[in-house]
């Protein structure tokens, strides 16, 4: 009788062994499937960060190129193409709705006592400041992103040109 206590005390130790090896086991692939749950959620927010980067470059590029065809002179043919962003969330300078088009038409007087190229500049630096508004307004961007920054720039470097403060 004492063989078979013994046998059965030894049967349990090892199922509880088997049972704490199964177990080890399990919480071992439980932790392997987070880490690599951990690491797919790491790549795909590196390439949306990517893909929002890709589109602020394009729409930075956008408005230097716009910058640079109002600095061009009269005379000067403008090689300027206004490049489309990748990402369909971001408005390309230049395609604005009727309300910005409006707004800017509501400069046109004050553009017709300042002449053709303060009218230009005028219209310009209303543009910028549309375009940043929008892009605040979208919720997308907040005033301390390098493009609402980059924008801020250009509307200064405007009213300098323009007021010659």
């Amino acid at each position: 009788k004492n063989q078979a206590l013994l046998e059965r005390e030894q049967m349990r130790a090892q199922v509880q062994s088997l049972a704490r090896a199964l177990k080890r086991e399990q919480e071992r692939q439980v932790s392997k499937a987070r880490a690599e749950a951990e690491a797919l959620r790491v790549e795909y927010l590196a390439k949306e960060e990517r893909f929002v980067l890709d589109g602020d470059r394009s729409l930075l590029k956008t408005i230097k190129d716009e910058l640079d065809a109002l600095r061009r002179p009269p005379g000067q043919p403008a090689t300027f193409q206004p490049a489309q962003p990748p990402d369909a969330r971001l408005p390309s300078p230049g395609a604005y709705g009727a309300e910005t088009r409006a707004q800017s038409g509501a400069q046109s007087g004050s553009e017709s006592r300042h002449g053709g190229e303060d009218g230009e500049a005028e219209s310009e630096l209303q543009r910028l400041r549309s375009e940043r508004d929008e892009l605040l307004q979208s919720g997308q961007y907040q005033p301390g992103d390098p493009v609402i920054q980059h924008l801020d720039e250009h509307i200064l470097r405007a009213e300098r040109t323009l007021y010659g403060a």
